[in-house]
């Protein structure tokens, strides 16, 4: 499996590693704590998240990926995809017009 290390806040220390699943979806593999028995725990984290160094107490954001947005969203079944497209939309106001660009504008008047 394909990783790179991933650093905390910072870059001293190494607080999990960058992992990307079978749909190439990257995730964050946390540096496991142990466990009273002697075993390990990983968090794997895919969307947006806070991490806490314990080292230099310093925190970095793990943001979502559009990738891991669009698996996410797959999973989904009708009545979710729905309020989800609902509330998006809602919260993303009226549609901006962005400017033609000037290329668009001779082509039109055939220069």
């Amino acid at each position: 499996m394909k990783s790179k290390p991933w650093l905390c806040g910072s870059g001293a220390h190494v607080v999990g590693l960058v992992v990307w699943n079978g749909n190439g979806v990257a995730q964050l593999a946390l540096t496991p704590d142990p466990i009273p028995d002697g075993s390990f725990a990983f968090t794997v984290v895919t969307g947006k998240a806070t991490i806490y160094c314990p080292e230099c107490q310093t925190t970095r954001l793990w943001d979502v990926s559009v990738e891991a947005l669009v698996e996410m969203f797959r999973h989904l079944d009708a009545g979710q995809v729905f309020e989800f497209s609902k509330r998006l939309l809602e919260s993303a106001g009226p549609p901006s017009r962005s400017p033609r660009p000037e290329s668009m504008d001779r082509e039109k008047a055939g220069g």
